[in-house]
């Protein structure tokens, strides 16, 4: 308002976690404050394959389930507002384990973090597809099937 700014859309974004994910409402700063409810919730690097990948599908299934059903109570739209696995090491990581994550759940967009080349973690610090990477084609697929949608 201060600043002539007309359209500006404000999320909260609470992370995810495994046990009481309902107790982020006690921080919700009030309908009025709030356009849209996300979660930002990603696959976690410090377990191996295929464990990181259950404690994905189950914490953000749980968390969207919550957010879902609370996002519905205000009048807000739900959304991912970060997710990814760093290093993206598995090659079928967007049809068979992001996509089924979050089907079902009617979320209006979905963002993954940053791809970077500064070190130290230049060579693992990317979360979305890049060609010739491992998980190109499995990207390409889950986009040609019509379940993602892209912004040009």
């Amino acid at each position: 308002k201060e600043r002539g700014i007309d359209g500006l859309v404000w999320a909260i974004s609470p992370n995810s976690m495994s046990s009481e994910f309902g107790k982020w409402e006690d921080r919700y700063p009030g309908d009025e404050y709030v356009d849209i409810v996300g979660l930002d919730c990603y696959c976690p690097t410090y377990q191996a394959q295929p464990e990181a990948f259950s404690t994905f599908r189950s914490d953000i299934s749980n968390c969207l389930g919550s957010l879902q059903t609370f996002a519905e109570n205000h009048g807000k739209i739900l959304a991912v507002t970060e997710t990814g696995y760093e290093g993206l090491t598995y090659d079928k990581w967007w049809t068979k384990i992001l996509a089924p994550a979050i089907e079902g759940f009617p979320i209006a967009y979905l963002l993954v973090w940053r791809n970077t080349d500064e070190m130290p973690r230049g060579m693992t610090h990317f979360y979305a597809p890049w060609p010739g990477g491992p998980s190109e084609q499995d990207f390409k697929e889950l986009v040609d099937n019509g379940k993602l949608k892209l912004l040009k």
